[in-house]
């Protein structure tokens, strides 16, 4: 039953996906001071998902599963500038606006603080590095390279700050 469970509610999640890129007239600042969250917010609860379980992901992509398309562009395409009274609904509503860290593994807390980033660029918030997917045990990892042309300035160095990258995006989940 958990199994069909989760089918049905990722269902409704691309229902909803799908409904909110269909409705492109919909601005994300509506969504906010009716619902307390926008397409960023779900941008970010997708992200966060991925990092929960360990699926590499940047925000970009996360976007742009929620949006249909590049968020740039459907921010230059769709959004219109904010009214001063929608602005001022938004600023007053913010202690009701979705959080949108990552749930923590079981026995863990969340950071407080709720999205106030909807409508612009952004990247989802940081999750305490102590923290880890599966019960893994966080740790300290340096990357030394050696190369005598790159040290002597013939080239520059690549593979190091490559390394770092992969680490990063495969290593841990949370960053």
């Amino acid at each position: 039953m958990a199994s069909l469970t989760v089918q049905m509610e990722a269902y409704a999640f691309r229902e909803l996906v799908a409904h909110l890129q269909w409705r492109k007239d919909v601005q994300n600042i509506d969504l906010m001071n009716l619902a307390g969250f926008c397409r960023n917010c779900m941008a970010k609860w997708y992200h966060a998902g991925a990092k929960v379980h360990g699926v590499p992901m940047q925000y970009e992509e996360a976007c742009e599963r929620v949006y249909g398309e590049p968020y740039a562009d459907w921010k230059k395409k769709n959004q219109k500038k904010a009214s001063e009274d929608q602005l001022a609904v938004f600023e007053s509503g913010k202690d009701l606006h979705a959080r949108t860290e990552p749930k923590l593994l079981p026995g863990t807390e969340a950071a407080p603080g709720h999205s106030n980033v909807c409508g612009q660029g952004c990247d989802a918030p940081a999750v305490p590095a102590a923290v880890s997917a599966a019960g893994a045990t966080a740790a300290k990892i340096a990357v030394l390279t050696a190369s005598d042309r790159a040290a002597g300035g013939v080239y520059e160095d690549k593979s190091g700050p490559a390394v770092v990258e992969m680490l990063k995006l495969f290593s841990d989940p949370w960053s």
